[in-house]
């Protein structure tokens, strides 16, 4: 079969592997689609490294037919439509004891230390793939475990009908969070996204402001609208100054949810006296403790416009591409979010195709919500007349990372690679260093 190896960090190349044999328990699912999360991008840069174990196919969102049913499976049969939960539990850890799989502490995961979806075939637990309709297309299928995720966010968030929300980014997972607080619904949904294309997806969704974080003040514009901040505030990007911000936009008794992937060495400051003086909440989300049915049943009802979130296709051959797109500047960001921003798998027979989404949250931090720090007013003198040569240089924006005093403009990529950003230092991301 064709798939696309993981060798090491800035090495995934196309090659050819033997088809997949069923162990006992198991199915071959033929891939459809293949979404790139965030976390994909954070493996291929080297920043991820716990829990990958290379040479390795990555790609954990995961949709296709069964093609093949391993001993002793009986519940399933060949032909049916799937999506694969990509974290197997071991079933025997405390966490898995009390209905917490996704805490388990020996999971493996699909696409991480085993192969995943980006191939023409997978094997994978029968206990870990849930029935999708005949009619739910590709890109919704793709979507499922994603989906996933925010449920699981959702349920930990307690959101209640008629309240008020903040959500910190517009990618794959801040437009479906958007979704679900519209339909829940909320009586005044704000988003903030610096890209312009997915501002406008999110207004089409459903938010009724959308904020642009690098030439808006949030908390400003935020508190125009709701003096004494939002009852719920997602954080969809991994941004800690974006993090820190949204804490302080959480009316008295509200929730603020981390659902984004910081950098593992981030670090945010919280003042406790303010937190018990609001009663507020802050929890967390990690990984879907067996949602994919609830979201397949979602998508399948039609309330998500998965339309709006998958747009391109690309093949086995251009994972490395897609991946790299991630990292590009931010000059180019609206392209990125039309053209090249996630990557899916699909085979028909033994032709290999990709399907692009807007990536998670993540994308993005690299889950790719494109929530960038806020702009932070500089107070040194104007820059030279070559400095003016860079967008993000004319702009005198200081990076917002207390240890560093950068006029940003020229950063240093991973790999050495030199590029310039429209907005703040993204090194809250752990994408770009300042240079």
């Amino acid at each position: 079969m064709r798939a696309a190896l993981f060798m090491h960090p800035g090495d995934v190349r196309p090659t050819q592997l033997p088809d997949p044999t069923p162990a006992p328990g198991e199915v071959v699912v033929r891939v459809r689609a293949c979404g790139v999360c965030g976390t994909d991008v954070h493996i291929f840069s080297g920043e991820l490294t716990e829990g990958v174990v290379p040479p390795v196919v990555l790609g954990h969102e995961i949709t296709g037919a069964i093609v093949e049913l391993g001993p002793g499976v009986t519940q399933w049969a060949v032909g049916q439509t799937v999506a694969v939960d990509p974290v197997v539990s071991c079933g025997r850890c405390e966490w898995c004891q009390i209905g917490q799989p996704n805490l388990c502490a020996h999971a493996t995961v699909i696409g991480y230390s085993r192969n995943g979806g980006f191939a023409q075939y997978v094997a994978v637990p029968a206990s870990h793939i849930v029935g999708l309709g005949d009619g739910l297309s590709p890109k919704a299928g793709l979507l499922v475990e994603t989906l996933a995720c925010v449920l699981n966010g959702y349920e930990r968030l307690g959101f209640r009908a008629g309240a008020s929300a903040l959500i910190l980014g517009a990618g794959t997972v801040g437009l479906l969070w958007n979704q679900l607080l519209k339909c829940s619904p909320s009586s005044l949904l704000i988003q903030t996204e610096p890209v312009a294309y997915r501002r406008r997806k999110a207004l089409d969704l459903g938010a009724n402001l959308v904020i642009d974080p690098v030439s808006e003040s949030v908390a400003e514009r935020v508190r125009e609208v709701s003096p004494e901040g939002v009852d719920f505030v997602v954080d969809a990007s991994g941004d800690p100054a974006a993090i820190e911000e949204g804490i302080g936009l959480v009316r008295k008794g509200g929730t603020f949810l981390i659902f984004g992937i910081a950098p593992k060495e981030a670090v945010i400051r919280l003042h406790p006296h303010d937190i018990y003086q609001r009663e507020m909440r802050i929890v967390a989300s990690k990984m879907p403790p067996r949602k994919l049915n609830a979201a397949a049943r979602l998508l399948e009802s039609g309330k998500i416009d998965y339309g709006a979130i998958v747009t391109t296709t690309k093949g086995i051959g251009a994972v490395a591409e897609a991946f790299e797109a991630f990292e590009k500047s931010r000059d180019s960001a609206e392209d990125l979010a039309r053209e090249t921003a996630g990557a899916a798998t699909t085979s028909n027979g033994g032709a290999a195709r990709r399907r692009a989404t807007a990536p998670k949250g993540a994308e993005t931090g690299t889950r790719r919500c494109g929530r960038r720090t806020p702009r932070v007013r500089d107070t040194r003198p104007p820059p030279s007349p070559a400095a003016g040569r860079s967008r993000s240089a004319r702009r005198s924006t200081r990076c917002p990372r207390a240890e560093c005093d950068c006029t940003v403009g020229r950063m240093r990529a991973p790999g050495g690679r030199q590029t310039h950003l429209s907005g703040p230092c993204k090194s809250p991301f752990g994408s770009f260093y300042c240079d």
